[in-house]
């Protein structure tokens, strides 16, 4: 155990921004290995407009978004969107995912029990994609009381990688889904650029660039038919490089659609 402190501590440290503690004030001896990475996560929510950690913990209070705050945030969706060579189907498409993924929080960090675990699977699952491999023994990912142990997990350099991304050391902040659209971290950033920080997918304009590339390879790569497909992609329902409809989440779908008049089986022209 100290053992796996000391190498994620390390790493954690190898980052070439501020050391977390140094950039909150705080001498660096004060911190213990949890209270660094949270310290650390913190400082790069502040940056990117996402919600504090603590906020990822179920049933922890939601950081406060007014009104306006969240039509700022739908309203640059669209603009990006439109940018992007979105058609009015696919900007309006975009408002309703970013409506039921987050009501517009743009830096929401999504906790669900279902969120949680895709998230920290992918963590481990995708980490060579990110220039590491991840051990993380399964006793000694959670506490007696059923939380999770960040400061249990041990990286260490996959051999065959050619970039190295400097954050993934800390894996409190790779622990949910981000952002206006809910979208995974590791899941997705290693096709932007393999060296961002999850925080960057708080910026609208950002995961909304991820969204329409969702969409781009849901048609041209995997044959979507009609925008239940695409929504089925981009819920990462894929098998054999083709689009698997899902019964009960399609028909929630297709209601939504409906209410902003609609076709959920509509083809997907979504790009000019």
């Amino acid at each position: 155990m100290l053992q796996s402190a000391f190498i994620a501590w390390s790493l954690l440290f190898s980052d070439p921004s501020p050391a977390p503690a140094v950039a909150a004030g705080l001498p660096e001896q004060a911190l213990s290995l949890e209270e660094g990475l949270r310290v650390a996560a913190n400082v790069a929510a502040e940056e990117y407009g996402c919600d504090p950690i603590e906020t990822a913990t179920y049933g922890s209070e939601r950081a406060p978004y007014s009104r306006s705050d969240r039509d700022d945030t739908l309203a640059r969706v669209q603009t990006q969107c439109r940018a992007d060579g979105g058609t009015p189907l696919a900007c309006t498409l975009a408002k309703i995912i970013t409506v039921r993924e987050s009501s517009g929080r743009s830096g929401v960090r999504h906790r669900m029990a279902k969120d949680r675990v895709f998230a920290l699977n992918s963590y481990i699952n995708r980490a060579h994609l990110y220039g590491w491999r991840v051990l993380w023994p399964w006793d000694d990912r959670w506490t007696g009381e059923g939380t999770i142990q960040f400061n249990t997990v041990v990286l260490t350099p996959h051999p065959k990688a050619t970039v190295q991304n400097p954050h993934y050391a800390n894996p409190l902040r790779w622990s949910t889904g981000l952002g206006a659209q809910g979208l995974s971290p590791t899941a997705h950033l290693w096709r932007i650029d393999p060296t961002l920080p999850p925080e960057w997918l708080c910026v609208p304009e950002n995961s909304t660039k991820v969204l329409l590339k969702i969409w781009r390879r849901a048609i041209q790569a995997y044959g979507a038919t009609d925008l239940v497909e695409v929504n089925a992609v981009f819920a990462g329902s894929i098998r054999h490089n083709k689009p698997v409809r899902r019964p009960a989440k399609d028909k929630q779908f297709c209601t939504r659609l409906a209410s902003y008049g609609l076709d959920c089986h509509a083809e997907p022209k979504l790009f000019r």
